[in-house]
């Protein structure tokens, strides 16, 4: 006593002059197929009712499947695979229907603009993103939320450098896959120090760079006692630079720095001769001229040696 057919004798039977009382349940690929190409959009609006039981189609065939008249969503259910903008295209009104269950991106990773343009969507959508760190830091970050891209499966970073705030966003995106991730970080000393190795050790974070000149010697030493490494150089008077690498603490020694140079604050190098043999004593190079009378040179390498200074 059933009257459903398939997709194929809905068609038939719906391209009779006389009316045929008749239930259509089939797949969304066979159901598709008589309603899209060579067939017409109303070729199976004389079913009672249409439902879907499985496949997968697109979503341009998505929609046709819903604009049959007896379509019933809430019995029915199928997948929609297509690319991207495809599926931006077609937005929630064909997405968000009742009977779509699973749509998925089909065209690989997508860029951060137009995973963003995604996520957006009411309907989930299965896709990933691949794009370059200041892409990505631009989605979730200022105007943007820091949640734009929290609905992609995955998030590569491939190259870029950005600033430590933008790194520590991107590194709380849900998918973030550091691992397969490689960008830098540069910003200034100040805001490399506040973030730490929390964000700078990280993996996919390449280099790390301070963006702002030189730092003091206590700047240095913070960055020295990080895990990461960091690109830096030192320039501090003589003082501060004789304080801080005669701490016991080996990152105040500054021997990750790039270079150390003496700067009183005016641009000058110049130390007196004591300052000078404690300078030469550290194990980091630092770069400073000293200029003093000949007793008190002379007492420095008598009692250091020949050399010293």
């Amino acid at each position: 006593g059933s009257s459903i057919v398939n997709a194929s004798d809905g068609g038939v039977l719906a391209g009779f002059t006389a009316d045929v009382e008749f239930d259509v349940l089939d797949d969304a690929n066979a159901v598709a197929a008589e309603v899209t190409g060579s067939n017409g959009a109303g070729d199976l609006d004389e079913a009672n009712s249409v439902v879907i039981s499985g496949g997968n189609v697109d979503a341009a065939e998505a929609a046709a499947i819903q604009s049959i008249s007896g379509y019933e969503g809430s019995a029915s259910d199928y997948d929609v695979t297509d690319t991207a903008a495809a599926l931006i295209s077609a937005g929630d009104g064909v997405l968000n229907e009742a009977g779509v269950d699973t749509v998925s991106v089909i065209s690989g990773p997508v860029d951060a603009d137009t995973g963003e343009a995604l996520a957006e969507l009411s309907k989930d959508v299965e896709f990933d993103v691949a794009d370059t760190a200041n892409a990505v830091a631009a989605e979730v970050t200022g105007s943007n939320g820091a949640g734009d891209l929290d609905e992609a499966n995955s998030v590569v970073i491939s190259g870029g450098n950005v600033d430590a705030a933008e790194a520590a966003a991107i590194q709380s995106i849900s998918g973030y896959e550091g691992s397969a991730s490689d960008y830098d970080v540069t910003d200034t000393a100040a805001a490399l120090i506040s973030a730490g190795d929390g964000v700078l050790n990280e993996a996919g974070v390449n280099v790390v760079s301070v963006s702002d000149g030189a730092t003091s010697a206590n700047e240095g030493a913070a960055l020295a006692g990080f895990t990461a490494d960091v690109e830096f150089d030192v320039a501090d008077n003589a003082g501060a630079l004789i304080s801080q690498m005669s701490d016991s603490d080996p990152a105040s020694y500054l021997t990750e720095a790039n270079s150390i140079v003496v700067d009183d604050g005016a641009g000058s190098s110049i130390v007196n001769a004591s300052d000078g043999g404690v300078l030469a004593g550290f194990t980091a190079d630092v770069e400073f001229n000293v200029v003093d009378d000949a007793n008190a040179v002379a007492a420095e390498v008598a009692g250091a040696g020949v050399g010293s200074l």
